[in-house]
């Protein structure tokens, strides 16, 4: 018999562990919780962008290649040109839709060229590229400083496929 020993007992069988054994397995978890626990690093880049996006744009300066230009379409309506989600050499149609108030929800409608069609409904929300992906930045406002920013925007990735939450809490 090992000393400082567990047992685990399974239906037909029973298992031993030491206790070193069992402080690795519940180390290797815990460590496997708090990675997918922790934001993808994606997310630190597109905060480090914005917080640089503001300065600029409070000097009177544009940030280049970071915000997806778009062209209104009138009646609260944004069409983002030669964008190609499912890098099929084609551009997608992409636009998003916003009510008259500050309060009503806006809309996104990427129809890629293959014929899949993907939305989102979010509060007010702007596109930008980072290393040639397009993401939807969500609670970003220049006239608030970050702190009270932390934690209330969100990020989306537009994909191929989806478009996924990927920073809830940036």
């Amino acid at each position: 018999m090992i000393k400082n020993s567990f047992l685990l007992r399974l239906p037909g069988r029973s298992l031993r562990f030491s206790a070193a054994t069992l402080m690795a397995a519940l180390f290797l978890i815990g460590s496997q919780i708090a990675s997918a626990a922790s934001p993808p690093p994606i997310c630190t880049e597109i905060r480090n962008l914005l917080k640089k996006r503001q300065r600029a744009m409070l000097l009177g300066r544009v940030m280049e290649n970071f915000e997806i230009e778009y062209q209104s379409t009138g009646g609260g309506g944004d069409s983002y040109l030669n964008l190609d989600i499912d890098l099929d050499g084609k551009s997608d149609v992409v636009e998003r839709s916003c009510g008259g108030s500050i309060d009503a929800p806006c809309y996104l409608f990427v129809d890629l060229s293959g014929g899949r069609e993907l939305e989102l409904e979010e509060k007010r929300f702007f596109l930008v590229r980072v290393r040639s992906v397009p993401y939807v930045v969500v609670g970003e406002s220049i006239s608030e400083p970050e702190a009270k920013k932390r934690g209330k925007r969100r990020i989306y990735q537009i994909g191929k496929q989806s478009i996924d939450l990927i920073c809830p809490h940036l």
